[in-house]
């Protein structure tokens, strides 16, 4: 949690600019996010996927993101 405080504020932001924020694990993590993640991520809220980090050796991961807009572009 710290090392994720201190990027974000590297970046010049906070929790509370977070517009969607996802994490990656096999292991039961969900009262962990419930407990610590998912009240800093507002109304963003927190999307836990259950399975195998996409980063090869990694037991967890997450990322948080703040996007102001998305275009879909489809052929």
């Amino acid at each position: 949690m710290r090392a994720m405080e201190r990027r974000i504020a590297s970046l010049g932001s906070s929790w509370s600019d977070a517009t969607s924020t996802q994490s990656y694990s096999e292991h039961d993590v969900f009262e962990f996010l419930r407990k610590n993640i998912a009240p800093r991520c507002g109304i963003a809220g927190v999307l836990a996927h259950y399975c195998r980090p996409p980063v090869i050796g990694w037991e967890y991961e997450m990322d948080i993101k703040n996007v102001q807009c998305t275009t879909v572009v489809e052929n």
